[in-house]
C-alpha cells in the first residue's frame, strides 16, 4: 500500500508494506474442506452416486460428439423401431432416434440446471 507523509517532498511515495495475513490452524487440526472431504470420502453411497452422476453428465456432454444422428430427422420408414444396433434405443412414431434425442434433451436439462442455481443460492 503507498502511502504519503504530509510532510513529505520528495517525489517518491513512502512504501509501506503489511504482511499478509495467514490462516493457521494448530498441528493436527483440520480445516472445515478437509472435514466435508474426509466425510465424503467414508460415505460409499455419496461416492456412488457422484460416480454415476459424472458418467450422466460426461455421456451428455460427449455423446453427440460421438453418436452423431441427427435429432429431427423424420423417417417414416423407420417408426417405431425397436432396440437394434443402428438405434440403440429405437425410433419412436416419426422414425426419429430416441437415444439422440435423450442426449439432446439432456444437454437443455443441465443448461437450466446451470441457469437456475445462482437463483437458488439466493
Amino acid at each position: 500500500m503507498l502511502r504519503r507523509s504530509p510532510n513529505q517532498t520528495s517525489e517518491e511515495p513512502e512504501v509501506t508494506a503489511y504482511p499478509a495475513v495467514e490462516q493457521i490452524t494448530p498441528f493436527g487440526q483440520k480445516t472445515l474442506i478437509q472435514e466435508i472431504w474426509q466425510k465424503f470420502r467414508r460415505n460409499r453411497q455419496a461416492l456412488f452416486g457422484s460416480v454415476v452422476l459424472s458418467i450422466i453428465v460426461c455421456t451428455i456432454l460427449f455423446g453427440p460428439l460421438v453418436y452423431a444422428t441427427p435429432i429431427n430427422k423424420i423417417d417414416f420408414a423407420q417408426s417405431s423401431l425397436p432396440p437394434s444396433w443402428e438405434h440403440p434405443f429405437g425410433t419412436n412414431d416419426l422414425g426419429q432416434d430416441i437415444l439422440a434425442r435423450m442426449l439432446y434433451g439432456g444437454r437443455i436439462s443441465i443448461a437450466v440446471g446451470i441457469l437456475a442455481l445462482p437463483y437458488l443460492t439466493c
